[in-house]
């Protein structure tokens, strides 16, 4: 079986591919393109023909998809989904700030219960230090002056302490 480049006349394929693609006629490719067409014989060529018919649907289907997809953009649709995104990434923000204070809570309570643990500060009373003895044993004495050896007010201690008339 001939090939194409034997079938044609000599300079016929580079002019159609000059008149198909005047700008692309020193194009690498195309010029690998117009050597692999001269090999092919006439079975090879229509099964060429076939593949490149078929790639044309798919690139033509890829095509019609994309313009629907693009006229979706603008619309309501497009809006919606939009919203719908803000308002899972919302609450999942308002989950996040929960969670930190919620730790911040956790952490704190446990930082409390661990000062109050530690901290247990008796009260005068109950300290046994020598200071607080000496201010007990001074506050006694006070006591039995103001109040007298029987247990009487004495009144002009009174009016000392509380400047009462």
């Amino acid at each position: 079986m001939k090939t194409v480049a034997q079938e044609l006349p000599a300079g016929a394929l580079d002019q159609i591919i000059a008149q198909v693609a005047p700008q692309e006629a020193q194009n690498p490719e195309l010029a690998q393109f117009r050597t692999y067409l001269h090999s092919l014989n006439g079975k090879q060529l229509g099964s060429l023909q076939e593949e490149l018919k078929a790639a044309a649907r798919v690139r033509g289907r890829k095509i019609l998809m994309r313009e629907k997809l693009l006229d979706r953009l603008g619309t309501d649709w497009l809006r919606r989904q939009q919203e719908m995104i803000e308002a899972a990434l919302a609450k999942i923000e308002v989950a996040r700030d929960t969670l930190d204070f919620n730790t911040v809570e956790l952490e704190l309570s446990g930082h409390m219960w661990g000062i109050g643990r530690l901290t247990n500060v008796p009260r005068l009373d109950e300290q046994n230090d020598p200071l607080v003895g000496m201010i007990k044993q001074q506050q006694s004495e006070q006591e039995v002056d103001v109040m007298g050896g029987d247990s009487g007010l004495d009144d002009e201690k009174l009016e000392s302490i509380f400047g009462m008339r």
